[in-house]
């Protein structure tokens, strides 16, 4: 059998790992096949498979045949080079499970609002700029990965999906998102790596743990309501000027990563997140931090390349640190408590800093490079 021809003898001659037996999967995974066949089709539709794998071969197109596998629940066509999908997909109505990742996909039929039971939907790495809007008739819908295409807009209907607990648009070309205040079920929302400029209010998604908003152009955020069940917040590298005020009601939020913004001061409040283990800040314009940072039982510090002028007040209360990361900033001396401070501290950096060449300082600097040998430190140049 040579490369790229498996398709042409008969399914049923193709392995037990195929249509063979009494199982209810074809797997045609990484055969080099060109192209499905009425023998593929025919063979699937007469054992009532469930499982159909065509992924990682050479397909450039399905035929409208597939919609005779009406039993069909996982379809994986992932990793080919598909230019489309049949209309006849509608017909799949059973359908739970669809991969369609890897491929030149450069639009999707109106037909796949009709899967109605369908629950995965993975379309990463394609050439699509705009889903249909029949998305939004897909309530079964858990899982929905868009990542890495061409999208320059997302249909109105997908924010109303009500199972929907992940959506994965990143690394496209959004400049800003309808509403998603249908999505109640969405625990994990990934939008970064576009170019948003502004987003709709988020106040309602209620069950929201991650939220990922990284990499984009956005001077302010939306209405984010009280996100209770927040966990992860990812902020870096947009134009961002101020956090939310009442930042502290999110009130289970354990990572909050701000950096490259331009942000000038954090909000009080923040002190008051009882579960806050890691503060990235680093990049932005602050000179001061807030009084009660202390009350926060941080494991992960950074405020890096900032316009700090000192070691703020009360730090070396935060006794669960492990990594702080002060580099590049504009402190000229080491306080005495630096010496004694942090005992779980792993990872130390202050280089950058002016620190003033006087002998109490450098001999603070060499105490403190003694202290912290077996971590990594790292420090003045002196």
């Amino acid at each position: 059998q040579t490369p790229g021809q498996a398709s042409n003898a008969p399914a049923s001659r193709m392995g037990n790992n195929c249509c063979g037996g009494g199982s209810d999967t074809c797997d045609f995974n990484g055969k080099d096949i060109q192209t499905v066949t009425d023998a593929h089709i025919s063979a699937a539709s007469n054992k009532s498979v469930k499982v159909f794998d065509f992924s990682n071969n050479q397909l450039q197109k399905l035929p409208e045949s597939l919609g005779r596998l009406k039993n069909l629940t996982s379809l994986n066509v992932g990793m080919n080079k598909l230019q489309g999908l049949p209309e006849a997909l509608g017909n799949l109505i059973n359908l739970e499970e669809l991969d369609a990742n890897d491929n030149k996909l450069a639009k999707l039929p109106e037909t796949i609002g009709k899967l109605v039971k369908l629950k995965k939907l993975l379309l990463f790495k394609n050439e699509l700029a705009q889903l249909p809007d029949g998305i939004g008739k897909l309530a079964s819908l858990e899982e929905l990965n868009a990542f890495n295409n061409k999208l320059i807009k997302l249909p109105q209907s997908l924010g109303t999906l009500p199972s929907l607990t992940e959506l994965n648009v990143a690394d496209n070309k959004l400049k800003t998102t309808p509403s998603l205040d249908g999505l109640t079920a969405l625990t994990r929302l990934a939008l970064f790596a576009n170019n948003l400029v502004m987003l709709p209010t988020m106040k309602n998604l209620v069950a929201c743990e991650k939220m990922e908003l990284y990499r984009n152009q956005l001077d302010t955020l939306p209405d984010l309501g009280n996100l209770k069940n927040l966990q992860e917040l990812m902020l870096t590298k947009n134009r961002l000027t101020a956090l939310p005020n009442n930042i502290n009601q999110f009130d289970q939020l354990e990572s909050l990563e701000a950096n490259r913004n331009l942000l000038t001061s954090i909000p009080d409040t923040i002190v008051e997140l009882p579960n806050l283990t890691k503060l990235m800040l680093s990049e932005n314009q602050l000179s001061t931090l807030p009084a009660k940072l202390y009350k926060l039982k941080l494991t992960t510090l950074d405020v890096s390349s900032n316009q700090l002028q000192e070691f703020p007040d009360g730090l070396e209360k935060l006794e669960s640190l492990k990594n702080l990361l002060i580099s590049n900033n504009k402190i000229e001396s080491l306080p005495a408590w630096l010496l004694n401070a942090f005992p779980l501290l792993q990872r130390f950096q202050l280089d950058g800093n002016p620190i003033k060449d006087d002998q109490t300082q450098l001999e603070r600097h060499k105490k403190l490079e003694e202290r912290f040998k077996n971590a990594r430190f790292i420090g003045i140049a002196v």
